[in-house]
């Protein structure tokens, strides 16, 4: 359980659709900034060791300074507030009802567009809640299901079914690391998850989560950019080897029916095989520090057909 464990690249990814929406999150009167702040005093985290990823939610209007000018990186974060900034970065657009929110309440339309992208699945409602690191985990969990089948891999593999969901977090890089203890009690020195999660952890959560759905969403252009490329005429497979960009590199895999394959330069210059010595075709996308994006397989040709795979 205390082992480091690290996101799992999988020859198996998907593409998700995802919207991004990098606006300023809607966030209840007493913890709005009286308006954005473009330069901000760091009076109060200029040495907070997530100084980084509190800049960098500030800078991107993803989280407020309070009217005083301060940020209070260790003040408890609520339920209300962690659904209002996933939901504003996810950029959900469709809502289903919440009786549970009281009609007017500050957060309603949040919680409503939570509810309908499944942020919610297995969450009690309650929005003046302080959020422990492991409630925190779990929501965020939700949140990436549609993007990276988070939930889908906590819940179903093996390797990650029986952790607690601040470990798998922790894994993905979502929360930071922090010694306490474990949900059940036993002692981590990295993945507490009974302690209250911060508003310094949040803006990490955000930045993270941020850097990763744009990313996402770049992968996603470029794979559907290889996908109408690919075309089968007369006996030949041919495609645009489709090149990445700064934050996304690109991976084309040919694999053969005799059991060779072929790594494809991804430079735009177009690649042609003979489709009948074919068996499989995969297009990967990576940042340049190798996490893994989104991946499509290809076992069928005429017409391209493709597969979405998850990491």
């Amino acid at each position: 359980m205390e082992g480091e464990f690290f996101m799992k690249k999988s020859m198996q990814m998907v593409v998700a659709v995802v919207a991004i929406l990098g606006t300023a999150a809607t966030y209840s009167p007493s913890f709005a900034a009286e308006k954005p702040a473009t330069v901000v005093a760091q009076s109060d985290y200029a040495a907070h060791p997530l100084k980084n990823s509190i800049d960098y939610v500030l800078k991107n209007r993803l989280m407020w300074t309070f009217p005083d000018g301060s940020f209070r990186p260790e003040q408890v974060v609520t339920q209300a507030e962690l659904v209002t900034s996933l939901v504003t970065i996810k950029g959900v657009k469709k809502a289903a009802p919440v009786p549970e929110i009281a009609a007017g309440h500050w957060a309603k339309a949040a919680y409503e567009k939570a509810k309908a992208d499944g942020m919610l699945d297995g969450v009690t409602i309650r929005p003046y809640a302080v959020l422990t690191r492991e409630e925190a985990a779990y929501l965020v969990i939700n949140a990436m299901q549609s993007v990276r089948n988070s939930r889908g891999l906590k819940n179903n593999e093996n390797y990650y079914k029986n952790l607690p969901n601040i470990q798998f977090v922790v894994g993905y890089r979502w929360i930071p690391k922090k010694a306490g203890k474990f949900p059940n009690g036993v002692s981590t020195t990295a993945y507490d998850g009974l302690s209250n999660y911060t508003r310094a952890e949040q803006a990490f959560t955000i930045n993270q989560l941020h850097v990763d759905l744009n990313e996402m969403a770049q992968a996603n252009k470029l794979a559907d950019e290889f996908h109408t490329s690919l075309k089968v005429k007369s006996g030949v497979i041919s495609g645009k080897a489709v090149t990445g960009t700064n934050q996304v590199n690109t991976d084309i895999t040919i694999l053969y029916k005799d059991g060779k394959f072929k790594i494809i330069k991804t430079d735009n210059s177009v690649f042609r095989e003979d489709v009948k010595k074919v068996a499989r075709v995969i297009f990967g996308t990576v940042t340049p520090y190798r996490k893994g994006l989104v991946e499509y397989r290809y076992d069928s040709f005429d017409p391209p057909l493709r597969e979405r795979r998850w990491y």
